[in-house]
């Protein structure tokens, strides 16, 4: 997906709206493990909404994996003191930051959960 025309806001609420629909997420995976991108600011895990937008910013020997919604929690959990948030959508012109708990919050949001519902994989 073409992100040029889009404000932030738009970038992020079409993430939540196909993570509703899919109920996945995708991210970038290589041998060294999943890809991060480092700012200034900390490092942020890249997600998409869809396969094509994850592979278009891949770089060689990157390759999409899609993660259930319920995997996806678990490995926020793990990766809790690595990252700082999540770069939403990224592309080789911009890039969207989200806090970690903002992004966990508007997905449980988004999805329904509550803390006593059991989360699908």
């Amino acid at each position: 997906m073409d992100n040029q025309n889009k404000t932030p806001e738009e970038i992020y609420a079409r993430l939540l709206d196909m993570v509703a629909l899919t109920q996945q997420l995708w991210m970038l995976d290589s041998d060294d493990g999943y890809v991060t991108i480092s700012i200034p600011e900390g490092n942020f895990l890249p997600l998409w909404p869809d396969e094509a937008s994850a592979a278009a910013f891949a770089a060689e020997g990157q390759k999409p994996v899609a993660h259930g919604v319920g995997q996806f929690f678990l490995l926020c959990e793990q990766l809790y003191n690595e990252i700082l948030g999540f770069a939403v959508s990224p592309t080789k012109e911009g890039i969207t930051l989200v806090t970690a708990a903002a992004l966990l919050n508007d997905l449980e949001d988004r999805l329904g959960l509550k803390d006593d519902e059991p989360v699908q994989e």
